[in-house]
């Protein structure tokens, strides 16, 4: 396996991100490329097992951290500057970076997202022209607007700052999702989606991933039995094979 540490600068900020290859990067060429998008708090090494797996099958990996998203990566972005709008940012630059590199197949490029980050791939694919062969979400937290809405139902109460989950965050947050309907903002994307969630998970209720899935015209639901937010390793394995028959069902 080969990896590459790299910075991809956009929008005044970078994004910290490591390659992971099969082969060295003069020796591939139309190969495909998964990005893999961490889940709140999370960083560039959230799915490093996932990565080191896929380049163990042929694929290409991507890890990245979102700006001002990660409870233990430092960034040039603050973290109570963070928000969903800016992750959004975040991963579409990544996506135009991958799709910079001369041996990357622009037929072959898939997004993977938790949690968060699941809820940011989703977003994207929904509004980016930039191709997606297929779109992968693990427990993806499409429930985001409806939790913070409820958790201030009137915009006065929103405080300036405030540590939630280990992060300080801005207003600005709980403000970017003020009208975001996601029922409206995901499920227009036509391609291939699998969805994986387990049925016990006490952050993202299942229901949001059967909706997100009766509202995209192609995507398979997963569902884990007993299965919480945050796979054990048995959970892993399956979660792993499911992904690579998707993977090898799409290039």
């Amino acid at each position: 396996m080969y990896t590459r540490p790299m910075q991809i600068p956009h929008d005044n900020r970078f994004s910290d991100a490591m390659l992971y290859l099969p082969k060295p990067e003069d020796q591939l060429s139309d190969a495909p490329l998964v990005i893999l998008s961490h889940g709140y708090g999370g960083n560039r090494f959230a799915f490093e097992s996932l990565a080191t797996f896929l380049v163990e099958q042929g694929f290409a990996a991507l890890n990245h951290s979102f700006c001002g998203g990660s409870k233990d990566e430092p960034s040039p972005l603050p973290s109570t500057q963070m928000t969903l709008l800016t992750e959004q940012e975040d991963l579409i630059a990544v996506m135009e970076f991958a799709l910079s590199l001369p041996w990357v197949s622009h037929e072959k490029l898939f997004l993977f997202g938790e949690s968060q980050g699941g809820m940011i791939s989703a977003l994207v694919a929904d509004k980016t022209k930039l191709p997606i062969a297929g779109l992968l979400l693990q427990y993806p937290a499409l429930c985001i607007a409806d939790n913070w809405n409820e958790r201030y139902p009137d915009e006065s109460m929103i405080p300036e700052e405030e540590d939630f989950w280990g992060l300080m965050l801005g207003k600005a947050f709980a403000m970017a999702v003020r009208d975001l309907d996601v029922t409206k903002a995901t499920g227009k994307y036509a391609g291939p989606v699998l969805i994986m969630h387990g049925t016990d998970d006490p952050v993202v209720p299942i229901r949001y991933s059967t909706e997100a899935a009766k509202r995209y015209p192609n995507a398979t639901l997963q569902i884990y039995e007993g299965g919480g937010h945050g796979f054990n390793a048995q959970e892993d394995v399956r979660r792993n094979a499911e992904v690579l028959d998707f993977l090898r069902s799409h290039t």
